[in-house]
């Protein structure tokens, strides 16, 4: 299942003018895993530290964070429309 999403006028100079583009269902479920991993990781870290819940915690935390890294790479569209620094 493809998604085409119109781009705004203010953002077609990142995505080299183009006025749309199209997003396929692998793409969205790649991007909900390493929201979970990441938050997930950042929520357990946090519980470990400052709620003294134990290493196991930060180690599972530390775990997911490395999850969303890895699967983080894993995205053909992290990175591809940003060529240049958006300021």
């Amino acid at each position: 299942m493809a998604i085409v999403v119109k781009i705004p006028t203010q953002l077609r100079s990142v995505t080299g003018g183009e006025s749309e583009t199209t997003v396929d269902g692998a793409t969205t479920v790649g991007e909900v895993l390493a929201a979970v991993a990441e938050i997930g990781g950042a929520w357990l870290v946090w519980q470990g530290v400052r709620e003294h819940r134990g290493l196991a915690w930060v180690g599972a935390g530390t775990a997911a964070l490395g999850a969303y890294g890895f699967v983080a790479t894993l995205q053909e569209v992290f990175g591809t429309h940003t060529e240049r620094p958006v300021f």
